[in-house]
């Protein structure tokens, strides 16, 4: 009997914490309407600012997990723009971004490190660094990216920011010949501000 009482009781808790790994986890969807990146390149010669939409992806996400949520974000080469359609035409052409053969940038996540959470009468703010991998012109580089969260828990809402710089050489971006460093920056600014849901 005793033996009985003890095999029900370990299947009540597998049970539970089955449920309670269910419905920790979760997938973060980004609402590419809303979000938005901004990019600078402040070379001697000129100074381009541009933006870049259709930000999608999806992040396994749990707010009791942060450290060790993973997942990808991308938007498209094609989305990029700097004010002026001739030079958006050559930043998708063969002597920078290739956007025919590399039409996305990509971010996968792997962790967040160095989490500072501060609870609010709302929502969960958060301070952190993005560790992951970021593909430009189809060359991966690992990347570092401050990153800042507002969690809305109540209405399972996110809204992230953050900055982070893109180095051309490391991406084997050859541009045209002189340009970058003179016209172009050798490192590409990025800040984003992405709007994301999970169920």
């Amino acid at each position: 009997m005793k033996r009985l009482f003890l095999i029900s009781l370990l299947a009540v808790l597998s049970a539970s914490l089955l449920v309670v790994t269910t419905v920790s986890a979760a997938e973060l969807t980004f609402d590419s309407e809303r979000s938005t990146l901004n990019w600078v390149s402040e070379a001697p010669s000129e100074k381009i600012v541009g933006t870049a939409s259709g930000v999608e992806g999806a992040i396994q996400w749990s707010v009791e997990d942060l450290e060790n949520l993973t997942g990808k974000i991308q938007f498209p080469v094609s989305s990029m723009q700097s004010g002026n359609s001739l030079r958006d035409r050559h930043l998708q052409g063969r002597d920078w971004l290739r956007a025919d053969e590399n039409p996305n940038i990509v971010f996968e996540l792997e962790g967040l490190e160095d989490v500072e959470r501060t609870p609010h009468s709302n929502q969960v703010r958060v301070e952190a660094t993005a560790v992951g991998k970021l593909t430009v012109n189809g060359v991966t580089r690992p990347i570092r990216s401050k990153v800042k969260l507002a969690i809305l828990t109540e209405t399972n809402r996110v809204r992230i920011q953050t900055n982070f710089g893109v180095n051309l050489k490391e991406h084997e971006v050859k541009g045209r010949r002189g340009a970058i460093g003179d016209e172009v920056a050798e490192v590409i600014e990025v800040e984003g501000v992405l709007y994301g849901s999970w169920e």
